[in-house]
């Protein structure tokens, strides 16, 4: 069935990312309405806001949840939707098909690149483990700047890096998998790493690695 949208206040927006990262939000004190709708095996989360204080970026195509106040006065958080309209007026929404919940869907801008910048990183780096009968291990470095990043489509939304001018080992190829990878934030020099993954491109320019689950 569809349901009502029922109404929401005190509304924080944050990213919706998987990352070991601190959020902060992009907007903060709107009001608006929630719903949460059913029809055979779709399920459809909608959400429209306006007031409030946009205190940062939102972009179109991009992932969100956010932290409300229902009717009752009970404080919950909302299900993870893409952002379908920006302004001062926001809308977000999202499909699922829970007969396929890898295909879920949402309209997303034709100009929107494939992945969502999430934040700076500085000196990326691997571990190599040397092949017997040799012992042991060493750090490699991949690159100095790039770029965590996000995936705008899936469920999950899967993470990775972009690594800009990279030096990577001659061993790896597009396609190769189970790679480890360690970078800073440039902001805050905090540490952020993945193990599981995949390089899925790369030129002289930049690389792209994304999580890989299967």
């Amino acid at each position: 069935m569809i349901n009502i949208p029922q109404p929401i206040t005190d509304v924080t927006v944050y990213p919706y990312i998987t990352a070991p990262i601190e959020l902060e939000p992009v907007i903060k004190n709107a009001s608006g309405t929630y719903s949460i709708g059913t029809l055979t095996t779709h399920v459809f989360y909608n959400m429209d806001l306006h007031g409030g204080d946009h205190v940062g970026k939102l972009e179109n195509g991009g992932a969100y949840f956010a932290e409300a106040t229902d009717a009752e006065g009970n404080r919950f958080r909302t299900h993870w939707m893409h952002c379908t309209g920006g302004g001062d007026q926001p809308t977000f929404g999202l499909t699922q098909n829970l007969s396929h919940p890898d295909l879920s869907t949402a309209a997303l801008p034709a100009s929107e690149g494939r992945y969502i910048p999430l934040e700076k990183l500085v000196d990326f780096e691997t571990s190599i483990s040397f092949k017997p009968p040799a012992i042991g291990t060493m750090e490699v470095d991949l690159g100095k700047s790039g770029m965590l990043i996000a995936t705008r489509t899936g469920t999950p939304h899967v993470n990775g890096f972009i690594i800009e001018n990279p030096t990577l080992p001659h061993f790896w190829t597009v396609g190769s998998r189970n790679i480890s990878i360690g970078a800073k934030s440039a902001k805050t020099g905090k540490p952020i790493g993945y193990d599981n993954l995949t390089l899925v491109s790369a030129t002289d320019k930049e690389c792209v690695f994304l999580q890989q689950f299967i």
